[in-house]
């Protein structure tokens, strides 16, 4: 398979506020791209295909749109892929040239997004104990007073005492807002 052409004045490494770019033509063969697109393909799955299905989705839409109108078209889609928050925007625009067609070509650019920090620090913010820690992940898991309990050792009545501290250090009232507050619903 022919390897695409690397997009000039890239840099020779990603860092992570730069974006992965793809430029593709009219069948959705990936023209070029630079080292930041690179990066993302060699960290995919063997038989992955480049992009997620519901990109493939927006590359399609957008680049039928483009077909019936004069202006540039353009739309984004937020995906979470692993532990990672991504942002893929696809535009399209014809060239209106005699050498390249009417087509329109499409540009996806990929951009990561700032991810909530981990749980452990949203649980420091609270000055929860080390015991309290555990009960909110177990708690947030799904589990129930009694499981705690019988997974930590511990007597129910005191993973009740343990929640009731952890419901007063959160300011919440019971188990759903503790779970919206620390997953950031």
């Amino acid at each position: 398979m022919k390897q695409p052409h690397r997009l000039q004045n890239e840099t020779a490494r990603e860092s992570p506020g730069q974006q992965a770019v793809w430029l593709l033509n009219t069948r959705g063969r990936v023209l070029r791209q630079n080292t930041q697109a690179d990066a993302w393909r060699e960290n995919r799955r063997p038989g992955d295909e480049t992009f997620p299905h519901q990109v493939e989705a927006l590359i399609v839409e957008i680049r039928d749109r483009q077909r019936h109108s004069e202006t540039p078209v353009a739309e984004s889609v937020d995906l979470t892929i692993g532990r990672q928050k991504l942002r893929f925007t696809v535009s399209s625009f014809s060239l209106r040239d005699e050498r390249a067609g009417d087509d329109p070509l499409v540009i996806v650019l990929m951009d990561r997004l700032a991810a909530h920090p981990p749980l452990n620090e949203r649980f420091s913010t609270m000055s929860l104990t080390k015991r309290e820690r555990e009960i909110a992940l177990l708690v947030i898991e799904g589990h129930a007073y009694r499981s705690i309990s019988e997974k930590l050792g511990i007597a129910e009545q005191t993973v009740r005492d343990h929640m009731r501290s952890i419901f007063a250090k959160a300011d919440v009232h019971n188990r759903a807002s503790l779970m919206a507050l620390i997953l950031d619903f």
